[in-house]
């Protein structure tokens, strides 16, 4: 028998390793190459050159920029007034159905095309909007998997429970939300196989055929577990890494420094905050202007001499869906982390006072970081213990064998 044949669909956005979401799709990719031939369409803007650098040894490779929310519906004969505002107005009052979740005219033919010139055996669709958008729900006897890492009703309903969202912002996201929860079990049910990134959103989904496939550090997938360094003593510096591109992250920390700093420096006057990422994190400093003891670093090449040199971590995130995966991260190189329950959701295995802190308010938050600040022996501990979990359950090794076992189920040798 000759070798499977894959075709892969991503978000653009999902691309760079450098991202946990690039990261998960290049996992993926690479386990699917060693399985066949894989040709991959990626929707959304960019570069095809420099995206296709990250998809080695591709069979082929497209890159599709989907409609604008104004270039659908009624809005698009006056587009062309202003595209900006057109497109956020459209793609607020709009319904959510005919703009997220309804084929594109652009990538549709696309997809199209390649499934009629190719045998293939499985599709693999990184995101149930690139997937509707492709248009292939019930138009192919392909068997597909749902890569659903991050619910889109998960995503607006934590934005929704924010604190002091305006009158009106409140009112859209009540409606986005409804409006979502209403088409996601027909679509759902369109797959033949779901992967989610834990227990609880597997008990969410009614589908016959919903596996766990875990968020896990993408350095399992290079290198053996670094060796655990214990914290400097000294050290009283707090990290967080995360791309500066994904809004969660720029509204978490803003709201970490203007609202929680200066309360954790006027206990710990020595304290420093480290903001490592992709992105231009400058463009905070420029909001916030100079705040002592923070440092907005962007970009590194050695993510492993930031951890070793931090006290600990922390992801100070009230909103978003699916798991973090800085924070797997920062236990696999051997520094705990405070976080909030909201990302703590996803992972029950690591607990609270074992592997890491969990905050449910802002000042629980402040509370649990002045804690690690004053204890290294405390930080040492959790770090240790949550390195070993990680090791344990999110081992590239595992990750494999779930996608290996659910592409032989779905298209068998």
């Amino acid at each position: 028998m000759g070798k499977k044949k894959f075709l892969l669909l991503s978000p653009s956005s999902c691309t760079n390793p450098r991202s946990g979401g690039g990261q998960r799709t290049n996992l993926i990719y690479n386990i699917l190459q060693k399985l066949g031939e894989v040709d991959v369409v990626l929707v959304g803007g960019g570069n095809l050159q420099v995206l296709s650098e990250f998809f080695p040894g591709v069979k082929s490779i497209q890159l599709v920029n989907t409609l604008n929310p104004g270039e659908i519906g009624f809005s698009k004969s006056f587009r062309k007034i202003q595209p900006q505002v057109i497109d956020n107005l459209a793609l607020v009052l709009s319904d959510r159905a005919q703009v997220i979740y309804k084929a594109d005219p652009l990538l549709q033919p696309v997809v199209k095309d390649l499934l009629a010139k190719n045998d293939y055996d499985l599709i693999i669709g990184r995101h149930l909007r690139t997937v509707a958008k492709a248009g292939i729900f019930n138009q192919t006897n392909v068997p597909i998997i749902l890569d659903y890492d991050d619910p889109d009703n998960e995503t607006l309903r934590t934005r929704l429970n924010q604190p002091g969202l305006n009158f009106f912002s409140r009112v859209i996201l009540a409606s986005h939300l409804k409006q979502t929860e209403k088409i996601l079990p027909q679509l759902l049910s369109l797959p033949q196989h779901i992967w989610v990134t834990h227990q609880n959103h597997q008990n969410m989904i009614n589908h016959p055929e919903v596996s766990i496939l875990p968020n896990i550090p993408y350095s399992t997938m290079l290198s053996e577990p670094p060796e655990f360094i214990p914290i400097n003593p000294d050290s009283q510096t707090i990290l967080f890494v995360g791309i500066h591109g994904y809004r969660v992250n720029r509204d978490g920390v803003k709201n970490f420094i203007v609202n929680q700093w200066s309360n954790i420096r006027k206990v710990v006057n020595s304290a420093q905050l480290r903001i490592v990422g992709l992105g231009n994190w400058s463009e905070l400093e420029s909001q916030l202007g100079v705040i002592p003891g923070v440092e907005y670093v962007g970009f590194v090449e050695d993510l492993r001499k930031e951890y070793n040199q931090a006290r600990f971590t922390i992801v100070p995130l009230f909103e978003g869906g699916g798991t973090k995966i800085k924070v797997m991260e920062s236990l696999y190189y051997g520094r705990t982390a405070v976080v909030t329950d909201q990302v703590h959701y996803g992972y029950r295995n690591l607990p609270n006072q074992e592997a890491l802190l969990v905050a449910n308010t802002e000042t629980e938050f402040t509370d649990q970081c002045i804690r690690l600040l004053n204890d290294s022996d405390l930080c040492n501990r959790l770090a240790q213990q949550g390195r070993e979990m990680v090791i344990d359950n999110y081992s590239f090794s595992r990750f494999e064998s779930i996608v290996t076992e659910t592409v032989n189920s779905l298209c068998p040798d």
